[in-house]
């Protein structure tokens, strides 16, 4: 099955932003004829289901939307969420980068560090943002069979409603040359397109471009050479291309969300094989057979991602298990959280922990209980303390191998004891997890931890 995916192509190459397996991803690729991707990393935690790219002063820029609202990242660091609340992500540039999103409270956008109301329609969907000449505009999709644009210019907003021959199901933008493409998808058997001027005012009314080829989703639309492509997926998992004024030619085996790209004057079908972490490109040659190309763009920390998901599942268990007893999570919840863990009263203990998951190697659980004060040196004359000492690193030994062994029986091989240290007040321990542990087993550990 193909995922949730969007294309940047320039001369700085292509960049590819898609939903993987254990979240949003990003890659970086030389070229459509490349091999692999140059770097390819997680951007941030859940999936979306259309993800946006674009390139911006050299560095790749990506939005998303997740079920904690808009995320943004800049090149290939962790996401930030610039929208809360939000269900889908849009995107442009118009003297810097745009961002956008749809939520309860309508349209909105952040231009510059400003955000801006667009539209107040709680039913928009399928959001698209372009930068025109007149402005930026928005163009969604509505539920009372029309959709919408905004046009933002300045501070000044205007919004218009277009009506459509039914209620729209899927919808994509195209902006070149002073002209808006927009294809419209519907629960029936043609793709319509709709020319807007760059002002947002219908140039040419909705008309059917693809019809009768079946149930038609995923539309598409692009600009090549002197006029306007509209694609869709049919119910064959085929993607049929249609050329405005006459032209047509499909991909086959396609089956999911895929994007359109022009490289070296062909349109290229693209989709990405999440299960595969591989980028697939369709062309077409002179004789009208499909050549296939896969690009590895398996996502390089995949397996720390994993492992800081896996944990993040067992501290949301443990807390589970705990509800209403005095816990508290300490996870912050960022895109790359990888320090987690949470605070545990037994008794009259508090009792911290916190599970570490480093980039290589295995994961640490540090657990402190109490305040863990450190045992006074008593006053005396030199000689007196020399004798202190030496008696004193003997029984340090003593009590650090009792320790040890304390905390060992406790976990007995299901983790490697790193320190552990009782002292009056309480208890400090670290251990390496090479596995982690079940919840149960966890909790079982941070109690018997804090009985001492």
């Amino acid at each position: 099955m193909t995922a949730p995916l969007d294309v940047w192509m320039d001369r700085h190459g292509v960049l590819v932003c898609w939903r993987g397996r254990i979240g949003t991803a990003l890659a970086s690729i030389d070229s459509m004829r490349a091999a692999a991707a140059e770097d390819a990393r997680y951007i941030a935690e859940g999936g979306s289901d259309a993800p946006v790219v674009l390139r911006h002063d050299g560095q790749p820029v990506c939005a998303a939307s997740t079920l904690d609202g808009v995320f943004s990242s800049q090149g290939f660091g962790p996401a930030e969420r610039v929208l809360e609340g939000a269900r889908e992500a849009a995107m442009t540039m118009a003297r810097g980068v745009v961002v956008g999103g749809v939520g309860a409270w309508g349209v909105r956008v952040i231009a510059g560090t400003e955000l801006v109301q667009l539209s107040p329609r709680r039913d928009a969907h399928q959001l698209h943002l372009v930068a025109t000449s007149s402005g930026i505009l928005a163009v969604y999709a509505l539920d009372d069979d029309a959709f919408g644009v905004a046009r933002l210019d300045g501070d000044r907003v205007t919004e218009v409603r277009h009506r459509l021959r039914a209620r729209p199901r899927g919808l994509d933008v195209c902006a070149v040359r002073g002209r808006v493409g927009v294809s419209i998808a519907y629960d029936d058997e043609a793709v319509d397109l709709a020319v807007l001027g760059s002002d947002g005012a219908v140039r040419e009314r909705p008309h059917a471009v693809m019809r009768d080829s079946g149930r038609l989703t995923h539309p598409s639309v692009l600009f090549e050479e002197t006029a306007f492509v509209v694609a869709a997926l049919d119910e064959r998992g085929a993607v049929q291309v249609h050329r405005v004024g006459g032209g047509a030619r499909m991909f086959r085996e396609v089956r999911g969300p895929y994007r359109l790209a022009i490289f070296r004057q062909q349109i290229h079908c693209v989709t990405v094989d999440a299960a595969q972490d591989a980028l697939v490109t369709r062309e077409l040659d002179r004789d009208g057979l499909e050549v296939t190309h896969r690009i590895d763009i398996a996502p390089r920390d995949a397996a720390h991602r994993g492992r800081v998901l896996a944990t993040r599942d067992l501290v949301g268990r443990v807390g589970s298990r705990l509800v209403g007893r005095g816990y508290r999570g300490e996870s912050s919840g960022a895109a790359h959280e990888s320090s987690l863990g949470g605070t545990l009263r037994e008794g009259e203990r508090l009792l911290r922990w916190r599970v570490e998951v480093p980039g290589d190697g295995a994961s640490i659980l540090h657990v402190v209980v109490g305040e863990g004060e450190e045992a006074e040196v008593p006053a005396s004359s030199l000689v007196r303390l020399a004798r202190w000492m030496k008696r004193g690193r003997r029984a340090a030994r003593e009590a650090a191998a009792a320790d040890h062994a304390w905390a060992a029986a406790i976990v007995s091989d299901d983790a490697r004891v790193q320190s552990a240290t009782r002292t009056p007040g309480g208890a400090r321990i670290e251990l390496v997890l090479d596995a982690l542990p079940s919840p149960d087993a966890l909790l079982s550990w941070l109690r018997a931890f804090g009985a001492g």
